[in-house]
């Protein structure tokens, strides 16, 4: 229990410290004028309730990954001498399987009415912004957990996976900031999920722009919209928050 609650302050330092960066970006440079004052402590309270839920995520992912690697998943990763291949291909070749695993089950949650209900919360917030996208329903962030499993499967230390954390809690807040779209970004666009390609999908109903970390599974699978070709204009009605309900945060 200290491990987790340490592991949770790590995470609300991060996210905060980022936060406080990205914030000045968005300031600078906003897509959308977003009234903070308003949305600040509400957003705030949101992220207090996915932090208890992460709590209880570690000890679920233990019995799982245990399960797992005890079938023959995990003799077949041994089998296929995974400790043999050098350490730095196996981290990518676990963010890559991850973000894979990532993108069907998010493209499930858009097509299938049972997985919607577990994604709803996290899509109540129009106006994505650097906080606004730390929020998961317990059983959306129990699913999301599924995808993480590449890293202990390929052997992935302790001490990297750390590192991965970290940066998964930068991305999450980049990816959902307020800013506009510029020359770089969409260099950096043609591999990596950018800002505007990823508000993109929470102002667009038909599931598109699903990937989490790399834009070239949307282009491999047919579900990427580039924002240069996206009308903000037309989508400005869909930019009202929705009310959220207890079943709404737990996803049922």
């Amino acid at each position: 229990m200290i491990d987790t609650i340490l592991m949770l302050l790590r995470d609300l330092t991060v996210i905060f410290f980022t936060g406080a960066v990205f914030w000045l970006w968005e300031i600078r440079s906003p897509l959308h004028q977003i009234k903070y004052k308003n949305k600040f402590f509400k957003e705030l309270g949101w992220v207090g309730i996915s932090f208890i839920f992460r709590i209880i995520y570690p000890y679920v992912s233990v019995v799982i990954i245990k399960l797992s690697t005890s079938l023959f998943i995990g003799e077949a990763v041994t089998f296929a001498g995974v400790m043999y291949v050098p350490l730095w291909l196996r981290i990518i070749t676990a963010y890559i399987l991850q973000d894979f695993t990532d993108y069907l089950l998010h493209r499930a949650m858009h097509i299938n009415k049972f997985f919607w209900l577990t994604h709803k919360w996290h899509h109540s917030t129009k106006q994505s912004w650097w906080l606004s996208g730390n929020k998961d329903s317990f059983m959306g962030g129990l699913l999301y957990t599924i995808t993480y499993f590449w890293f202990p499967l390929l052997n992935i230390p302790s001490e990297v996976m750390s590192v991965v954390a970290v940066h998964q809690i930068i991305h999450n807040n980049w990816i959902h900031l307020n800013v506009k779209r510029n020359s770089w970004l969409g260099i950096l666009e043609w591999i990596y999920v950018t800002p505007c390609f990823h508000t993109l999908h929470h102002l667009d109903k038909e599931g598109r722009n699903l990937s989490g970390m790399f834009t070239f599974i949307d282009r491999l699978f047919g579900t990427y919209v580039s924002p240069e070709n996206f009308d903000l204009e037309k989508h400005k009605n869909r930019l009202d928050d929705e009310s959220v309900m207890v079943k709404t945060i737990v996803g049922i």
